[in-house]
């Protein structure tokens, strides 16, 4: 601000920059305090600004001195007037003091409209529930609050925004994913019709820290009922393999692996657990794989199951394939834990087990010990402590894996029920 003269003015402003939107408005109070030792009138006056983009409440005021009083200043600018920051100074004179005036410096900051497009895409869609994406673009200079609704004008549609309402900041776009379905209870005769339906978006604005509620914007979109089986009905031979494929999954891991690990244990020698267990326990690969394959895997006609035994890694291989969709194969190593004398398989990628269809054997993941073959492993070490004795080492020879027996230590706590 600037006095001139011997006596002195002061203008008081709310702000020195106001923020206007295009084709809008903006007001504050201006205090004029008469600082001189004289009545008199002050005119006011700007300068720097066109003349249709302000106006005063009072151009004059009559102040005693010592006195001041306030008018209002406001700003109104067309929608067509360019965004962008104009400044002009608002001056106080005097009328009988020559000489005695002073200027205040305003700043206006005209922002874009307060706009937002909205586009939905698909216009059309169908199914049980229809997936759209409504692409909101904030066309303004203020960031946005934007709330999504269905409007009441269609009654039988229902729909689910995610998120329910999002930020748009200026100048960027956001996607928001709709699903839409028919409400419960919708009549069948207008199920089978196309379905209109309205959304409705509802900006909040923030605009120089001010909230500001604007006129919301609609999107029309049409949805298209179908019968959540109607997949099933136009893919019958799909819906068929998918549905055996599932029962495979299902018997695999519920009957056919629980059942190979039992095997494993055992049909060592045909073991029978009443018998004086002798060292070593043997179990031979070929005999071991055929039986697997013929007698204990009941979808022997859809897939095959074989297990090898390595001398030279000293490493077992299982490998499974079978109806032209799956062949895998896993590899790793048979061992006994020393301080409590159970077998355990350790895949060589340690990731494997993860990965179908292995991920459907039920490990123990810390451990990576199966839990099935932990009750294996209780059966075989009952019947061996019996005769205090345990699990001492795992050998391949040849085709033949081996399970070497030794008496109990005294505290072997394999040896322990």
């Amino acid at each position: 601000m600037l006095t001139t003269g011997t006596a002195r003015l002061e203008l008081k402003p709310q702000t020195t920059r106001m923020t206007v939107l295009a084709g809008g408005s903006a007001e504050q109070v201006i205090k004029l305090a008469n600082q001189t030792g004289l009545i008199d009138d002050f005119d006011f006056s700007l300068v720097g600004l066109p003349t249709g983009w302000f106006s005063f409440s009072r151009e004059t005021l009559k102040l005693l001195p010592n006195w001041e009083e306030s008018i209002t200043f406001k700003i109104d600018v067309s929608a067509n007037v360019r965004p962008n920051l104009y400044s002009g100074k608002i001056i106080a004179t005097a009328r009988t003091q020559p000489g005695v005036r002073t200027e205040l410096r305003i700043e206006v900051d005209v922002l874009a409209p307060l706009k937002v497009d909205a586009r939905l895409q698909p216009r059309r869609s169908k199914g049980f529930k229809a997936n759209y994406t409504l692409l909101l673009r904030n066309r303004s200079m203020s960031p946005g609050l934007m709330k999504l609704q269905l409007t009441d004008s269609y009654q039988y549609c229902a729909a689910r925004f995610t998120p329910p309402q999002i930020e748009v900041m200026p100048g960027t776009s956001q996607a928001i994913k709709v699903q839409v379905q028919l409400k419960p209870k919708t009549p069948r005769d207008e199920a089978q019709q196309p379905q209109q339906f309205e959304i409705m978006v509802e900006p909040n604005w923030t605009v120089a820290g001010a909230p500001v509620i604007t006129e919301g914007i609609t999107v029309e979109g049409e949805y298209i009922h179908q019968s959540r089986w109607s997949f099933i009905a136009r893919h019958p031979l799909l819906s068929l393999f998918s549905f055996l494929f599932l029962l495979v999954i299902i018997l695999w891991s519920f009957l056919i692996l629980p059942t190979i690990q039992e095997l494993f244990i055992l049909n060592a020698d045909r073991i029978n657990l009443n018998d004086q267990p002798r060292s070593p326990l043997r179990i031979e690969q070929k005999s071991f794989s055929d039986r697997l394959q013929n007698d204990i895997n009941p979808l022997a006609a859809f897939m095959r199951i074989s297990v090898t035994f390595s001398e030279t890694d000293q490493k077992v291989k299982i490998t499974l394939w079978g109806m032209g969709v799956v062949s895998a194969d896993m590899t790793g190593k048979v061992d006994v834990d020393q301080k409590t004398g159970s077998l355990f398989f350790t895949a060589d990628d340690k990731n494997q087990p993860d990965s179908f269809p292995w991920f459907l054997i039920p490990m123990d993941k810390k451990s990576t010990t199966n839990k099935v073959m932990n009750k294996i492993n209780q059966k075989l070490k009952n019947w061996l402590i019996n005769t205090q004795q345990r699990v001492a080492k795992v050998e391949i020879e040849g085709g033949t894996l081996y399970l070497t027996l030794r008496s109990c230590d005294i505290n072997d706590s394999a040896c322990i029920k």
